[in-house]
């Protein structure tokens, strides 16, 4: 079980997509549209409380792999931003 959680995104240009993703192989994608956007106990807009939470169930091959958490815009800047309270987190659980 993968899991990833994001405390803050923000981009008043274009929309972030955000993909949690195994070595080169995307698991999951989720769009975040232009705004500024945050976690409980991020920084930012308190008009949007709610966290990004990001979960999938992945049967990787045998061997070693890199999980992330990705993002990218079609212009402009997307800016994250985690704090010793608010972290962005990537979990792997075998279950």
């Amino acid at each position: 079980k993968i899991s990833g959680f994001l405390p803050y995104v923000s981009n008043s240009t274009t929309q972030t997509t955000i993909s949690l993703v195994r070595d080169s192989t995307t698991l999951q994608t989720v769009v975040i549209p232009v705004t500024t956007w945050r976690a409980a106990g991020g920084a930012g807009d308190a008009n949007y409380p709610f966290p990004l939470n990001m979960l999938v169930y992945d049967a990787p091959t045998a061997g070693s792999h890199t999980y992330s958490i990705q993002a990218s815009v079609s212009s402009g800047t997307a800016t994250f931003v985690a704090t010793s309270t608010s972290s962005i987190i990537v979990g792997i659980e075998e279950v």
